[in-house]
């Protein structure tokens, strides 16, 4: 994982506000939504931002 400070300094202090009941890599919580038949979950976007590669 390669967070600058200011994004480590901020999923620390929010996390549950920024990520409700999923968190990871986007590719794997899509996955989950899908095997558990959801159509979304809270969170993905903030999943996107700090846990995708590059």
């Amino acid at each position: 994982m390669s967070l600058d400070g200011r994004a480590w300094q901020k999923l620390s202090q929010s996390f549950e506000r920024l990520f409700h009941s999923l968190v990871g890599r986007p590719e794997k919580v899509e996955a989950v939504v899908e095997a558990r038949e959801q159509h979304w979950v809270q969170g993905i976007g903030n999943c996107r931002r700090y846990f995708s590669p590059g």
